[in-house]
């Protein structure tokens, strides 16, 4: 059993790591200018430029490249390498082309549907509370849809890809820092023909006005990637995966509001439905962990 120092710790992990996911939209509009999968790319690049000064400044690049010559660790982190690549993707399209308030729609739906999935993933038994709350989500997409005459694609999109990367990572038993990194390996060829295949959009990046400035951003782009992961990793080791769906919603708060007040997103009448939905079974969601973790508590003291 962990100790409530690494709990704790963990806790403070999770937090820092959603703070961080909620306030990063205000980097990546800094960057609309340059088309999606470039940024997307120079993305993998920098964050795996960032993890290789990393390790030669721990003095452990040795040891990371021979966890890279595993083919089984190869093999278990392709799956979270496809998961968080396509989340990251999928992400910087939404606030780059005006669907913000959809990006943090999908993350409101996380949190529940991480604790679905997970689950059933673990073959934990599912609350009926949770299933009102699930049922309230979906009515939420379903509204969603109803207003763009289209499924919602990017709030289920960015909902399902990181949910299914933090079920993954839950059984990853790698360190978070070395988890993360050999992800980015894995994708790196990926984005190296995204970056420099002209039918991709490659853009120049020294050639916009102001390029020397594009150059920096774009470059810290990988720091900025790496750091809330290497937390976020963290974290999933350490709490409970219902805890970590719980504390999950502090991101998309952030990111509602900086859709609203920052970029001044249209809020039309049925993502207002659509995010009131969400928020019913957030709230159904939130009752629920309180009065189970208070019935916790009270068996603990009177054992």
């Amino acid at each position: 059993m962990k100790s409530l120092n690494e709990k704790s710790l963990g806790f403070l992990y999770a937090i820092g790591a959603f703070v961080f996911w909620g306030l990063v939209p205000l980097f990546w509009i800094l960057l609309k200018s340059i088309p999606p999968l470039q940024i997307l790319a120079h993305r993998i690049i920098w964050s795996f430029i960032f993890f290789i000064a990393l390790f030669l400044y721990r003095g452990e690049l040795r040891a990371f490249a021979g966890t890279l010559r595993s083919k089984k660790v190869l093999l278990s982190n392709f799956p979270n390498a496809l998961f968080i690549g396509s989340n990251w993707g999928i992400y910087i399209y939404a606030v780059n082309s005006g669907h913000a308030v959809e990006a943090s729609l999908g993350y409101f739906i996380n949190p529940i549907l991480n604790v679905v999935v997970g689950a059933l993933a673990f073959k934990e038994r599912i609350p009926r509370n949770i299933w009102i709350a699930f049922t309230f989500v979906v009515l939420g997409l379903l509204a969603m849809g109803s207003g763009h005459n289209r499924f919602p694609w990017i709030s289920v999109s960015l909902a399902s890809t990181f949910c299914l990367y933090g079920i993954f990572k839950k059984k990853n038993h790698l360190s978070g820092l070395q988890s993360i990194s050999v992800e980015c390996a894995l994708l790196l060829p990926i984005a190296l023909f995204f970056l420099f295949l002209p039918q991709m959009g490659h853009v120049d990046i020294l050639s916009l006005e102001r390029g020397l400035t594009f150059a920096f951003l774009i470059s810290i782009g990988g720091a900025l990637t790496a750091v809330p992961l290497i937390w976020f990793s963290e974290a999933a080791k350490r709490i409970p995966f219902s805890t970590l769906g719980f504390l999950g919603y502090l991101s998309p708060m952030l990111q509602l509001a900086i859709a609203i007040f920052v970029f001044k997103e249209n809020i039309n009448s049925e993502k207002i439905v659509a995010l009131c939905f969400v928020w019913i079974g957030l709230l159904v969601y939130v009752v629920d962990g309180l009065r189970r973790n208070r019935l916790t508590l009270k068996e603990m003291t009177k054992s």
